[in-house]
């Protein structure tokens, strides 16, 4: 298997490993081994249903494994991917992508700057990947941060929905966030004497249509944090996939409280603006003598459809290009999320979640529990269920007028089990 890959990617591994600087001290390697059985339901007039896959089932690993190293104010970063699937649903999302239903990650490694993904197993009923997740060089002095390659980012302060975070943000339904993809980025970052600071970053990325780079499809925005009491904020300016996006987020405390507001207004390339807002209280407290905390959010989504009658054939461009590279995961304008996470011991956790379509009145109910069986060992125990009538978001649109075919969130539960080392 054939890794491709540039001169400047193998001098970034030698840099991380160590070799670039004879005074480095032993790199510090990490792992996480995450094992996973899922089993997932859908409706007999879905999607999936119309391929003879109402119900399937999916066993998977996955393999991160994470090398750091510092040598005086430079440091190499590199988390590497192994995953494996296997079962009845990856029919099911093969199918799907060959309907149209395409899986953000897959674009987006087509448009990545860096070619670093060797191709994988790809079968019927298994699929493999090998991915470099994190691969980059930086510098960190007193007040300026550099660094070039692949590494994540996140801005915004949503629980659920994250309309500030323009690369590769979560989805509302994501269960394991405890490591986000990276991008190929330039990264730059000056800190303040006073704790606020300035960022800056290009994203260049290539073309789906033929694989070169394009300004069309590159990013670059600057990000600026200022430190303040009682209130923090946030202020962002971009140019993302040739739209121009500005960002404002307030942070307050309110007693015990913590309030969030952000808005997004995105210029589009097409004409046109769209206002994207998320509004967050949350709060720590006890319950049944136990360390809790909750939070409710509303979301306005300024992409989707106002309307709770469509289907999906009928959503316009601008917003189903954003649910293909993965900005963007709900086609309604209006959500409330509700949600919590209750200690129930030191070691047990459980965070329920519900996610509503306010128009429509369908909803997504969530539920993780969380036990650490030891210090380096977790067993994660979780579902979703999709509730509503045919023709809402997550009781299931229908794919076209009349098709009398459905699609809409499966009803899922799964075991997952992380190793750390």
């Amino acid at each position: 298997m054939t890794i491709r890959q540039n001169s400047f990617f193998t001098l970034l591994m030698c840099a991380v490993m160590g070799v670039a600087a004879p005074d480095a001290g032993a790199a510090d390697v990490h792992a996480r081994l995450q094992l996973q059985q899922q089993q997932d339901a859908t409706a007999s007039n879905s999607l999936a249903a119309r391929q003879g896959l109402s119900h399937s089932s999916t066993s998977s690993a996955e393999l991160r494994v994470m090398v750091q190293q510092h040598w005086g104010q430079w440091e190499g970063n590199l988390h590497y991917l192994a995953d494996w699937q296997h079962g009845s649903g990856v029919t099911v999302d093969r199918q799907l992508a060959g309907a149209g239903v395409t899986d953000p990650t897959e674009t987006l490694a087509q448009s990545d700057w860096w070619r670093l993904d060797p191709s994988g197993i790809n079968g019927n009923r298994t699929r493999s990947h090998l991915r470099a997740d994190r691969v980059w060089l930086g510098y960190a002095s007193q007040h300026l941060v550099f660094r070039v390659g692949r590494q994540a980012l996140t801005w915004g302060s949503g629980q659920v929905f994250h309309p500030m975070d323009l690369f590769d943000p979560f989805a509302p339904t994501a269960t394991d966030t405890e490591y986000k993809r990276g991008a190929d980025m330039l990264y730059g970052q000056w800190l303040f004497d006073d704790g606020s600071d300035l960022q800056g970053i290009v994203v260049p990325r290539r073309s789906t249509a033929d694989g070169t780079l394009h300004p069309q499809n590159s990013s670059a925005a600057l990000h600026w944090h200022r430190v303040g009491y009682p209130m923090q904020s946030n202020w962002l300016l971009a140019r993302d996939y040739g739209d121009s996006v500005l960002g404002a987020n307030l942070s307050v405390p309110a007693g015990d409280a913590t309030w969030s507001l952000e808005a997004v207004p995105t210029l589009k390339d097409r004409g046109g603006v769209a206002i994207s807002l998320d509004a967050v209280i949350s709060n720590a407290f006890t319950l049944w003598h136990r360390n809790a905390n909750g939070f409710v959010e509303y979301y306005r989504n300024g992409f989707g459809l106002s309307g709770h009658d469509y289907v999906i054939s009928d959503i316009p461009q601008d917003l189903q290009q954003r649910l293909d590279r993965g900005q963007v995961f709900n086609t309604g304008v209006d959500y409330l999320a509700v949600g919590g996470t209750l200690e129930w011991t030191p070691l047990f956790q459980v965070a329920p979640s519900v996610i509503v379509n306010v128009r429509d009145h369908s909803a997504l109910a969530v539920l993780t529990m969380t036990d650490s069986l030891r210090e380096n060992t977790d067993l994660i125990v979780g579902g979703q269920l999709p509730m509503g009538p045919q023709g809402t978001e997550f009781g299931g649109l229908e794919t076209s007028a009349a098709s009398g075919v459905y699609l809409a969130p499966s009803r899922e539960v799964y075991l997952r089990l992380n190793q750390y080392f």
